[in-house]
């Protein structure tokens, strides 16, 4: 079944999604492995870039488009909104990842890192998004406060 967006009507490469997702996996990873607080803000920043469209710089974004590219993938479009939404909940969580990295509370830093990974490795190797599942019942909310 393909979900159509109630909102949106742009499209976006799901292709250089996935990658996008497998970088932040592999950032997340290495954070978990390091306690590396710039990885956090590399996180925050490339979220930033994102959704303020200035991908040129962002680096996962560059990084992503270089390997589809390199692999000769074919486009393979989905709608942006969910994708978006998904987007703004994951600066949302590398926002709190760094205030509570800032304030010294561990516990609560991994547990969202561990949140972020378990997301974005859905997305990287299934081409499953939760930010996406979650999308049509805030649009539908939003829509029905409209009316």
């Amino acid at each position: 079944m393909i979900q159509s967006c109630p909102i949106s009507q742009k499209r976006v490469d799901t292709h250089i999604v996935r990658s996008i997702s497998a970088i932040a996996s592999l950032t997340a990873l290495l954070f978990l492995f390091t306690n590396q607080g710039f990885l956090l803000f590399l996180l925050f920043f490339d979220y930033s870039m994102r959704l303020i469209r200035l991908e040129k710089f962002s680096p996962f974004y560059q990084i992503s488009v270089f390997i589809v590219k390199i692999l000769k993938l074919q486009p393979h479009k989905s709608d942006e909104a969910p994708k978006r939404f998904a987007l703004v909940l994951g600066l949302s969580m590398t926002f709190f990842m760094i205030l509570f990295y800032l304030f010294s509370l561990p516990s609560l830093v991994y547990m969202l890192v561990v949140i972020l990974l378990f997301c974005a490795t859905l997305e990287a190797l299934f081409d499953f998004c939760i930010g996406c599942k979650i999308y049509p019942y805030v649009a539908s909310f939003q829509k029905s406060k409209g009316e």
